[in-house]
């Protein structure tokens, strides 16, 4: 560690002044506290002219309305997931009840659609002798108004 010297005070106080004298300026060379006493000082007026913080902290109560934003947010956010999920299980489970009900009735179902003609389905249902059990077009016509229920239910929840 450096020795301090006795006259630093005096060498920093010439050299702010407008005009040190020749023998401040030689000691100034030839001691090295002196120097760095002298760059300290100037360091120093630097830090007093230029602040460290350039920019204003902002204020405390629009910190704090930004952190109730963001946590209103999340639980909208939180939220509407929930939301999207209620919405999407009445489709999946509608497409379960077709599945089931076709793997369910296929053998009848595809007998009636082989020999199925618009002509015949008139004259049948007027006879009562249906391709098709009325049983099996029964529920089919829950199926497809269940159907159309819930995806209007989709389509009015996304508005």
């Amino acid at each position: 560690m450096k020795e301090q010297c006795s006259r630093q005070t005096e060498i920093v106080k010439a050299l702010r002044s407008a005009s040190p004298e020749t023998s401040e300026l030689d000691h100034l060379s030839d001691c090295e506290g002196c120097r760095d006493a002298v760059a300290a000082d100037d360091f120093m007026r630097q830090l007093d002219v230029e602040p460290l913080v350039t920019h204003r902290l902002p204020d405390a109560s629009l910190l704090w309305l930004k952190a109730q934003l963001l946590q209103n947010q999340e639980s909208g956010a939180r939220l509407t997931r929930r939301l999207l999920v209620v919405q999407y299980l009445p489709l999946g489970i509608v497409a379960v009840l077709w599945s089931v009900l076709l793997s369910w009735k296929w053998k009848t179902v595809y007998e009636g659609l082989q020999h199925f003609s618009f002509e015949r389905f008139v004259s049948s249902s007027a006879l009562g002798s249906n391709p098709l059990p009325m049983s099996v077009l029964l529920m089919f016509a829950v199926m497809l108004g269940l159907t159309v229920i819930v995806t209007l239910q989709g389509v009015f929840a996304e508005e």
